[in-house]
């Protein structure tokens, strides 16, 4: 089974709280949606359909993928694998900046770790001619920011299976369609 969650408010449900200061309005709600992944749904979908919810995988893009490394770090054993594509991991930088660099928890209970990204996600795209975008794909740096996290997972925990792939030629938003594929590949193996 494969649950979506299309949220009218990801900027709330996909952002972490910050560890200083106080986080711009309607942001910072990751730790209740946490709980809810981890606490309240899966008993609630137990009671309905026949699942192992021993170890579900957690995807996530953009906003989406900044939650999922977020709740790696929180609640390693609660997921089996985490894929975050394209992770807004500026975020962070822009709203937090004494949580960056990240401080990174490891754990021996963490599963594997997908990091992803487009390989133009950070380069202007003069055909759309919109340089304030241009501008904060470039200044956001997801690519850099990507690999960077993987490595330094890579790197800091040792037990954790990080792979970082760039897909060329895709952009923030076309992205996923390649990445999503590679998912359901990497899911569908056997254990």
């Amino acid at each position: 089974m494969t649950l979506a969650f299309i949220s009218k408010a990801r900027f709330k449900d996909f952002t972490p709280p910050l560890t200083t200061g106080t986080a711009p309005e309607g942001t910072g709600g990751g730790e209740d949606f946490l709980a809810y992944l981890t606490q309240a749904l899966p008993p609630a979908l137990a009671s309905r359909y026949p699942l192992d919810l021993e170890r579900p995988a957690l995807v996530g893009h953009s906003l989406g993928g900044l939650f999922a490394l977020h709740a790696q770090q929180k609640v390693p054993e609660a997921f089996g694998a985490i894929f975050a594509i394209s992770p807004s991991l500026w975020w962070r930088q822009e709203n937090d900046p004494a949580s960056w660099p990240l401080r990174l928890a490891c754990s021996e209970a963490a599963g594997p770790v997908y990091i992803a990204a487009g390989g133009r996600e950070q380069s202007p795209q003069p055909r759309r001619q919109d340089p304030e975008r241009d501008r904060l794909r470039v200044q956001r740096a997801m690519i850099d920011n990507a690999h960077e996290h993987a490595r330094q997972l890579r790197e800091h925990c040792p037990q954790v299976a990080v792979q970082w792939r760039l897909f060329e030629g895709e952009d923030h938003g076309s992205v996923m369609w390649p990445a999503a594929r590679a998912v359901m590949e990497r899911l569908m193996r056997p254990r």
